[in-house]
């Protein structure tokens, strides 16, 4: 399923596609086929999950709707902005000869497949960041990403994680194989960006993610490693205090 509709992006994007691989750059990389592009974005639809045919996938998990109060829909198309910006999409990455078997894709859920696709068009062939997260805003898939955080809360009910889902998020929420969701016995990998408030914050903890869990491969390409994990987490724990990482499921 995301094979054509990507295949399909890619085709629309064309040249733009390729220029758009010096667009984001992380940390000073700018060669799209080096193994520190292997992360990768895409908004999904609940049909979409979970995306099987990648390594591993993470999930932008808001707990409550964003429409409710203004301010709540502000800061949403702020954050919205800053995971596409720090992100690149499944089609580019494609298009230059990265399987989905080899992307690590964080996903931003929404309520169908159809306005996925019209919001990444927005987002990478028309370049309007702002208007693709409003239209994100008005189709958010509220239950998939509750769904997620109910997953991850079974996996840390056998550990000293985090004990509850809280704060106002988002959280995002990673999985790795894909097939081990909803499994108690598992790792989950959970960053808390509740205190995050602009779109600076947003975008420099969206390229952490991007840069020192997804795009380490020794972390995910075989499932999560516990030392390999360990170090990520204390990165962050350096970075920022406290540490907005936590680690799921992990005995003691």
């Amino acid at each position: 399923m995301f094979i054509t509709r990507f295949t399909a992006l890619l085709a629309l994007v064309g040249l733009a596609a390729c220029e758009a691989s010096t667009r984001f750059p992380i940390d000073g990389e700018s060669a799209i086929g080096s193994e520190a592009f292997s992360a990768s974005r895409a908004f999904a639809g609940p049909e979409e999950f979970p995306p099987t045919e990648f390594a591993g996938y993470g999930i932008v998990a808001f707990p409550t709707d964003p429409r409710v109060h203004t301010d709540s829909r502000e800061r949403f198309t702020v954050l919205c902005s800053a995971y596409i910006a720090s992100l690149r999409p499944v089609s580019e990455l494609a298009g230059a000869g990265i399987p989905p078997s080899e992307q690590m894709v964080t996903l931003f859920p929404v309520r169908d497949g159809e306005i996925a696709a019209r919001i990444e068009f927005t987002a990478d062939v028309a370049g309007d960041f702002q208007a693709a997260c409003q239209l994100a805003a008005n189709n958010y898939d509220l239950l998939t990403a509750q769904t997620a955080i109910k997953h991850a809360e079974l996996a840390d009910r056998r550990t000293d994680g985090i004990r509850s889902f809280g704060r106002r998020g988002p959280y995002l929420l990673a999985w790795s194989p894909g097939r081990s969701k909803g499994q108690k016995d598992t790792l989950v990998l959970v960053a808390d960006l509740s205190d995050d408030e602009s779109y600076e914050q947003a975008l420099s903890d969206f390229q952490l993610w991007a840069h020192d869990i997804q795009l380490n491969s020794d972390l995910w390409r075989e499932g999560w490693t516990l030392e390999g994990l360990k170090l990520a987490i204390q990165r962050w724990a350096d970075r920022r205090s406290p540490a907005i990482l936590r680690l799921l499921g992990i005995p003691e």
